[in-house]
């Protein structure tokens, strides 16, 4: 007979909750409810006060419905479906391909810092992404989240979530992987990918298969390479898209080796947000699969929708796939018959519109906000809205907002004209301005009105019609007096890339390990090299192995300092840093990067830098030929 259950009230009032494991498994905690619960049945008096702590309506019939129950409030969430909806989440989003991974640790703690401090002035964006984070704010309203106060662990596990995490835990580990891989300047040189990549360029299979034998590993591509399309079947995919002789036969050859070259096919149909209408053709052609989902469940029409921002080429797509009957897949493909049937008599969404949302950040893109878990009828149109916008589905707009949507709806602390100005979409432009969207209106990403944006883009880009038209139909000024006054401006001293700083930093620190007191173009070179720019060397020829030999104890990873100070530079590495900043004023540039420091170096007096490259087996000819072509 079981034992009777404590009441919640003769124990902890407010039970604090438990953190989430650092991987959440749903298998796992099915496990652990059907323990709980044979251990309640058994009359464990541990299991019994758990139990009555967190429910206190518990009988003497017990299910496993209640041992669930336990489990989830333990965490923090109201309920067994919330908690398996959250654990979804993380599964789904964390097997994105995110490129926003490649940041340090002072960078997430800032992060942190900055969320709470956002959720303290109710920022909009913060408690929508605490809400779908946190296990005790989950399924809760924006408003109940910025109700209560949060702590830095919450504030933690929400910023790991954002970039695609599980938890603060895994976040740290990939961030210190990446630092050990981003400063490292002879990582990339050093895998057996980068002489597979080379013979598939130039589609010499024979080269390859040696390649291959000695590095059987090039068959077996890390996550980081998948993550980067950087696996030989990309490669050899990019060759046969490029048109080079012999590509084909060697992506037959990877199939023959038990690749899955269709799975890379799909992968790359599910874009980058730089494919265009020949790639997707390409891809559709070699036997993409139009309807195929990815190993989180999305479809590649829905990672189309989001990632393109290209109605006419995800039409490409559409045409041969068969889309989910939801309210915001309708609003990307254009279909104003399938978005009306989501909308009620009084244009809000049904609870159709509800049930299948998109997932931003589990397709990852240009935009990867945390969706709301529960969201409210005007969050769920302006789901649909956005996707509307990206895929430049105006018919759409103009039913929206004849059924009542909020044209200025700043849910998401920027207006969508300011987004559409930002994003230079002209003809979302013209629609929201022709339906008297509010021109003035500041959000937070960033604190611009439209016109200010408008005005912005048209100097970056004076030549540009589109920024040109987006700046008269934003009344943001007139173009010719604008480019008048640009050009009446003197031109400003151009900056310092935060590379070059770094390149910099580096050159003085070799200067100091080499007993130097000020830095040489030589030391600017190693600088240069430290901060990972050996790929420019192969422009030139070089055989990576004997520049090592060379200079492989000097080139450091980069987090290897004596010191940080910016050092002097001697009369020859102040002519080069003269010259690379001639080249970007004569191109009427405004940042000196490394690429500018290379070519200036290659075109000094010093002959350093031509014999060294002679003696591992280049031409600095070569080299400065490929930096003119590519550095502007």
């Amino acid at each position: 007979m079981c034992r009777r259950i404590p009441n919640a009230s003769a124990g902890e009032s407010n039970p604090t909750t438990r953190p989430l494991p650092p991987r959440p498994s749903l298998e796992y905690e099915r496990k652990q409810a059907k323990a709980l619960l044979r251990r309640l049945r058994a009359g464990d008096p541990d299991a019994l006060t758990r139990a009555g702590v967190r429910h206190s309506s518990l009988g003497a019939d017990l299910s496993l419905v209640d041992a669930q129950l336990v489990i989830a409030r333990e965490y923090g969430f109201a309920s067994w479906p919330r908690l398996v909806q959250y654990f979804g989440d993380v599964e789904r989003q964390a097997m994105t391909r995110r490129s926003d991974r490649s940041r340090d640790r002072e960078f997430y703690d800032d992060s942190v810092r900055s969320l709470i401090a956002q959720h303290r002035n109710h920022r909009a964006y913060a408690g929508r992404s605490l809400a779908a984070s946190v296990p005790r704010f989950y399924g809760k309203s924006v408003a109940d989240v910025f109700a209560s106060s949060v702590n830095e662990n919450d504030a933690r596990l929400t910023v790991a979530r954002q970039y695609g995490c599980a938890s603060w835990e895994v976040l740290m580990d990939e961030a210190d992987a990446e630092l050990a891989r981003r400063t490292d300047p002879w990582r990339r040189q050093q895998t057996s990918l980068t002489a597979a990549r080379t013979a598939i360029k130039v589609g010499d299979l024979a080269a390859l298969k040696i390649v291959v034998a000695e590095h059987p590993e090039c068959l077996r591509p890390s996550e980081e390479e998948q993550r980067e399309w950087q696996t030989v079947v990309d490669s050899a995919l990019f060759a046969e898209q490029r048109g080079v002789a012999g590509a084909r036969e060697i992506t037959d050859w990877l199939a023959s080796q038990g690749l899955d070259v269709s799975l890379t096919l799909n992968k790359q149909l599910c874009g980058r947000g730089d494919l265009k209408a020949e790639n997707v053709r390409f891809l559709l052609a070699r036997g993409a699969d139009p309807n195929a989902l990815e190993p989180n469940g999305i479809s590649v029409l829905e990672h189309a929708l989001l990632r393109y921002w290209n109605g006419q080429i995800v039409d490409l797509i559409a045409r041969r796939a068969t889309p989910k009957d939801a309210l915001w897949t309708a609003a990307g493909l254009g279909d104003v018959d399938g978005v009306s049937r989501f909308l009620d008599r009084d244009g809000q969404p049904t609870a159709a519109a509800h049930r299948h949302r998109p997932d931003f950040a589990a397709i990852g893109g240009m935009m990867t906000m945390l969706s709301a878990p529960v969201a409210d009828d005007v969050e769920v149109l302006a789901e649909a809205f956005i996707v509307a916008i990206v895929n430049d589905r105006v018919a759409v707009l103009d039913y929206m907002l004849d059924r009542g949507f909020p044209i200025d709806y700043l849910g998401w602390e920027m207006s969508f004209v300011s987004f559409a100005a930002g994003n230079q979409l002209l003809r979302v432009v013209e629609c929201l301005v022709r339906r008297g969207a509010d021109l003035d209106t500041r959000g937070r990403h960033p604190d611009a009105s439209a016109r200010d944006i408008a005005r912005e883009r048209f100097e970056n880009a004076p030549t540009d019609p589109t920024a040109r038209r987006i700046l008269t139909v934003c009344d943001a000024g007139n173009p010719d007096q604008l480019l008048a006054e640009s050009e009446a401006r003197p031109a400003p001293e151009p900056m310092l890339f935060e590379t070059l700083q770094l390149a910099l930093e580096l050159a003085g620190d070799d200067a100091l390990r080499q007993g130097r007191a000020c830095v040489s173009p030589e030391n600017l070179l190693i600088g240069v090299l430290r901060t990972g720019h050996m790929d420019v060397m192969r422009w030139a020829g070089v055989d990576v192995e004997r520049l090592r030999a060379e200079f492989g104890a000097r080139v450091l990873p980069s987090n290897e300092r004596l010191q940080d100070d910016t050092p002097l530079l001697d009369a020859a590495a102040e002519e080069v840093m003269r010259a690379a900043t001639a080249i970007v004023r004569q191109r009427g540039g405004d940042v000196v990067t490394t690429l500018h420091v290379l070519r200036a170096l290659s075109e000094a007096d010093d002959a350093f830098f031509a014999e060294l490259l002679n003696r591992c087996g280049a031409d600095i000819a070569v080299l400065r030929a490929r930096l003119m072509e590519y550095v502007t």
